[in-house]
């Protein structure tokens, strides 16, 4: 069966808490896949500055079989290849509303992407960056030493790296090598810039990346050999170790810190920027060995090679840490032997909340300081979600979904408002998509939603969602047929994996997009009616402040502009469409701007 095209139709998706009614929900079927013979994921979502949003997913043939695919309306080419134990990954880049209206597709016409491995962040100007993970494959094939080729649907001229292994190693023996590369996409998809890295062994992987508000954009990775960027040299690692790394907007490298004590790997998995800070997260292995990370110490844990949560606060513009904690794996015993197993999903912060959340699944046990625990499931793999006081970067308290009748054993986001937390996830042991609203306070679970029906062969879904008001999106990946519950029309492909993202609009139960003033506006601050702020054609325009300091932070809480004093009658243009905080000396207030 093919997958169906674009299609709008309205479900009844039950509510699964006792004595709740039904509630009627419209759902948008957003990508669609149109060749049996194509394979294909979705693997992040991001909102951009300006309200868009931007896909990145995979699509691939095997075998070295041909075909076009059809993605958000966009005909991709496939580039076939004759290795059939290799097959060709191809990447697609789509900016577009959270109905699926598209406004351009960048796509890799040559060359092997690791979609996996490669992040990418929205620039203020309404374009993207991103740092791919290519890998060389065709040298020993045809000869043609193509990296990688991407095309855009706006300017289909499109720019190839090239890759010659032979000449640049000295070596007479073609290998398989994985190359970084940089990318920067304008507002309108055009490729801009496209430079390639280098890595003598192609150890390397990127896990995520954050951005200050200032186009500089700090990427999570791990490594072992030596990686260039550009001018820069990255030292060798020695072995498979956290690094994370800062590029200024123009995609020059321009610093580094790395996980460093800790006998095994502690990849840096998550990142994310507010308040000012940047906070990451990672898993270290217990071995009676301290870790080290940007100037600060801490001890792993007390049970031999447990996996540990371990999470920092981060100065993005010095790179040290002013916080570092590890909370601990306890574990499991069966009786036989101590389980313990800590994966992570992502790392999210709502607009300068004073939490940030982790989430991911475990078995065993977290301990906060003796008082609250993530209790163990038996050996049953439980989704969890941890909150992080992003003052002093502690992890304080958390919880588990482990009732049986509403499980989710791996959780892969978060969303965070004033007065709830909506968490989505995976039931391995129902094959069911889930998602949840909780109380912010109490953690307590409101209502249960199963989003989808007979996906008993789903496979995976991924870490990631992106929200307007009540809309939300989520992608997933699966096989044969998924049907939205409550809906008649089933979405499938009967022989290989497929992308589906899907749009729910909760109407006005929920509204995810709500949040309070955020917390760098001081508590004496004092609404002066005699500062106005208004904003108009792209302008905001600030009177009465004069010789006040003022900010202008977009609503991921980053700063975008700042004057020292201002005038009587000042005027500050930002480049995108969306609600912003203005903040002088004596007031603070939001402002919608419209282009």
């Amino acid at each position: 069966m093919r997958l169906k095209t674009l299609l709008l139709t309205t479900i009844a998706a039950a509510i699964l808490t006792s004595g709740a009614v039904a509630q009627t929900n419209t759902w948008n079927e957003q990508l669609s896949m149109t060749d049996s013979k194509c394979t294909s994921s979705p693997h992040n979502i991001v909102t951009g500055y300006d309200g868009a949003f931007f896909t990145l997913a995979n699509y691939l043939t095997t075998g070295g079989t041909q075909a076009d695919v059809t993605f958000f309306g966009y005909t991709l080419p496939q580039v076939s290849v004759t290795n059939t134990n290799s097959p060709n990954h191809n990447m697609v880049l789509v900016k577009h509303n959270i109905n699926g209206e598209p406004d351009w597709a960048v796509y890799s016409a040559g060359g092997y992407v690791d979609v996996g491995n490669t992040v990418f962040i929205p620039t203020t100007d309404g374009g993207v960056v991103m740092i791919i993970k290519a890998r060389h494959t065709e040298s020993d094939q045809d000869g043609s030493h193509v990296l990688i080729t991407l095309k855009s649907s706006t300017d289909n001229t499109g720019k190839t790296l090239i890759y010659n292994y032979q000449e640049e190693t000295g070596s007479e023996t073609y290998k398989w090598i994985y190359q970084p590369v940089l990318a920067k996409i304008s507002a309108d998809g055009k490729i801009t810039a496209l430079e390639r890295g280098y890595s003598a062994d192609g150890e390397f992987t990127f896990y995520g990346a954050a951005t200050d508000g200032d186009d500089n954009m700090y990427v999570a990775a791990a490594m072992i050999g030596e990686l260039k960027l550009g001018d820069a040299v990255i030292p060798s690692q020695e072995r498979n170790s956290g690094v994370l790394l800062k590029f200024n907007s123009d995609l020059q490298f321009s610093g580094s810190m790395s996980v460093t004590g800790a006998n095994k790997e502690d990849k840096i998995q998550g990142i994310v920027y507010g308040n000012g800070s940047l906070y990451t997260m990672g898993v270290v292995a217990s071995l009676a060995q301290p870790m080290s990370f940007g100037g600060k110490t801490v001890s792993s844990g007390s049970v031999s090679g447990a996996e540990n949560l371990w999470v920092s606060k981060v100065n993005p513009e010095t790179l040290t840490a002013t916080t570092l904690n590890v909370l601990e794996n306890k574990g499991y015993d069966n009786g036989t032997k101590l389980l313990y197993t800590t994966k992570l999903n992502a790392m999210t912060i709502a607009n300068n909340s004073e939490y940030a959340y982790i989430c991911g699944a475990i078995i065993g046990e977290f301990d906060f300081d003796n008082e609250t625990k993530i209790a163990p499931m038996k050996d049953k793999q439980m989704g969890f979600v941890v909150r992080m006081n992003t003052s002093d970067g502690s992890l304080k308290d958390g919880f588990d979904i482990s009732d049986e009748t509403t499980l989710i054993s791996q959780v892969f986001s978060v969303i965070d408002n004033t007065d709830s937390l909506y968490v989505w996830g995976y039931d391995m042991a129902k094959n069911a998509v889930k998602f949840q609203s909780r109380n912010r306070a109490t953690f307590a679970k409101s209502v249960d939603y199963k989003l989808y029906s007979n996906t008993n062969t789903m496979t995976t879904i991924w870490p990631c969602v992106a929200f307007d008001g009540s809309k939300i999106i989520l992608p997933l990946r699966a096989r044969t047929l998924v049907t939205p519950t409550g809906s008649s029309e089933s979405y499938g492909n009967t022989t290989n994996f497929y992308s589906l993202v899907s749009g729910f609009d909760f109407g006005s139960d929920i509204d995810f997009s709500k949040n309070g003033e955020p917390t760098t506006v001081e508590d004496n601050i004092s609404d002066t009616a005699d500062v106005k702020i208004y904003a108009s054609n792209g302008v905001i325009s600030i009177e009465g402040a004069e010789g006040e300091a003022v900010a202008v932070f977009n609503i991921a809480g980053a700063k975008i502009a700042s004057i020292s004093e201002a005038q009587a009658h000042t005027e500050i243009p930002v480049n995108a469409s969306g609600l912003y905080i203005v903040k002088t000396n004596s007031k603070s207030q939001k402002v919608l701007v419209s282009q």
